[in-house]
């Protein structure tokens, strides 16, 4: 809305320019335009995610477009500001902008829900840069901050902050027709983790994929507990939740490679998973044993998969058979899971042993 002027109009996110060409030319034939507020609707699957604009001013100066104003998708206690600026005339060869978002609380139910892990709040905040010009790739960076407190099932009082922080940069190449990358990669160096009475730990990513492309997503090494918390906040899995509650798995995964065929919701709930684990303990959880110092390969693909041990100087204990624990020197052989709603199932393939006390 502007001057007492209101305008109505839909689109398909179909990846094509065709629409923000569209849009582009009405507002170059209205050089300088302001609008209280907007509102954008984008519906998928049935549901609707709405994001309003207020305050947006577009104006020339010189050979230059500015835009300015704020941007609120839904779930933000406050809105987020944005600046761009790209040449007068003619078609986009050129393009910058500028957004951020203050440090502020967002609503829970938006972002975390889990029936395990209740969010009291999540303080979120963000930097963005990105240019673009004719010819070149598109590049971005930005930084993101996040503080979130969260009451995990049985604790009492509720645990302390983490503190999550990941600096990015990336670049996109398009074709000349499309909005939707040929292809395009992400890199996060470092994502830094902050937990209370805890080292801090650091994870390199990158992050890759394209027009009909998997995406792949690289990680030089993950410390498994202090992403515990997360992980019980993300599973949908009643089973699997108790059992990291229970178990309170520590190591390291390192080379860590995870795939999807696409971004569908499917495919999402479906990665290809490979790993190799260091030092991997955990408690006794059902009838399966405690460990410390496992070591192996692993590999998944969505609910299922397995770990192939090649253990050395393990300790291996299993409560309800035995008064303490097994001390092999080496363990090595296929280890299978599989998660369900109600439960975990658990197998193995032949498992080699050699015990220093019957080894020569």
């Amino acid at each position: 809305q502007g001057s007492g002027v209101s305008t109505h109009a839909k689109s398909p996110l179909d990846g094509s320019s065709e629409a923000l060409a569209q849009v582009r030319d009405w507002l170059e034939r209205n050089p300088r335009l302001s609008i209280a507020q907007a509102q954008l609707d984008q519906i998928s699957g049935g549901q609707r995610l709405r994001t309003q604009v207020h305050g947006l001013r577009w104006h020339p100066k010189g050979d230059q477009v500015h835009l300015r104003g704020a941007v609120e998708p839904t779930g933000l206690a406050s809105p987020a500001q944005l600046r761009a600026t790209w040449p007068t005339g003619g078609s986009i060869d050129r393009f910058s902008a500028y957004l951020e978002l203050p440090p502020q609380q967002v609503h829970p139910t938006r972002v975390w829900a889990s029936a395990a892990t209740q969010v009291q709040s999540l303080d979120l905040g963000a930097r963005l840069w990105l240019s673009w010009q004719a010819e070149q790739p598109a590049r971005v960076q930005g930084q993101v901050l996040a503080d979130s407190w969260r009451l995990p099932a049985g604790s009492n009082p509720p645990r302390a902050a983490d503190r999550l922080r990941l600096d990015f940069k990336g670049e996109a190449r398009f074709g000349p027709t499309s909005l939707i990358p040929e292809n395009w990669q992400l890199q996060v160096a470092p994502l830094r983790l902050l937990v209370p009475n805890a080292a801090p730990t650091e994870t390199r990513l990158h992050l890759k994929g394209g027009a009909g492309q998997p995406v792949l997503l690289l990680a030089d090494q993950i410390d498994i507990a202090p992403w515990t918390d997360w992980a019980l906040a993300l599973t949908a899995l009643p089973a699997l939740r108790q059992a990291l509650l229970d178990t309170d798995p520590s190591g390291r995964l390192e080379t860590v490679q995870i795939q999807w065929e696409d971004l569908s919701s499917d495919a999402l709930r479906r990665p290809r998973v490979s790993a190799q684990i260091r030092g991997f303990a955990n408690r006794a959880h059902g009838g399966a044993p405690s460990t410390q110092g496992i070591a192996g390969q692993l590999l998944a693909r969505g609910a299922e998969g397995l770990v192939r041990l090649n253990a050395h100087a393990a300790q291996i204990h299993f409560p309800q058979l035995f008064p303490s624990a097994w001390q092999p020197r080496e363990v090595s052989g296929d280890l299978f899971w599989r998660f369900t709603p109600d439960q975990i199932e658990l197998g193995s393939g032949p498992l080699q042993v050699r015990d220093p006390r019957h080894a020569p």
